[in-house]
């Protein structure tokens, strides 16, 4: 099967459907974290809901890069340039919303230079 972006967006859509059903059967209410990245950064409005009611209760995005002088990028979208926010207003915006109930999530993290410095 070709992945394109559709099918990339169903099996993501698929996979965290079938954890939220899957994590109750085995009384899972430790630690359980969504790794993430540029899926969730590009079409925040459109996972949020479903993120919040998965059973996920961290969310870890992957992969923040260092750049010269501080610039920080997330895969490929600039948030941090000269110290500054410049990634997009509405996943800054929407990001401190998946901690607001309903939701399982209670804590956001940064993978950083885990992929590379530049």
């Amino acid at each position: 099967m070709l992945l394109n972006r559709m099918n990339i967006k169903i099996v993501y859509r698929q996979l965290v459907i079938t954890t939220c059903l899957i994590l109750p059967l085995f009384g899972m209410s430790q630690h359980v974290a969504l790794f993430t990245g540029g899926q969730l950064y590009d079409n925040i409005e459109e996972h949020a809901s479903t993120v919040k009611l998965s059973g996920f209760n961290t969310i870890i995005f992957w992969s923040v890069h260092i750049y010269p002088y501080g610039d920080l990028v997330l895969n490929n979208a600039k948030i941090i340039e000269e110290g500054e926010y410049v990634g997009s207003e509405i996943w800054l915006s929407e990001l401190g919303k998946l901690k607001e109930q309903p939701t399982s999530i209670n804590r956001i993290e940064f993978s950083i230079a885990s992929g590379t410095m530049k």
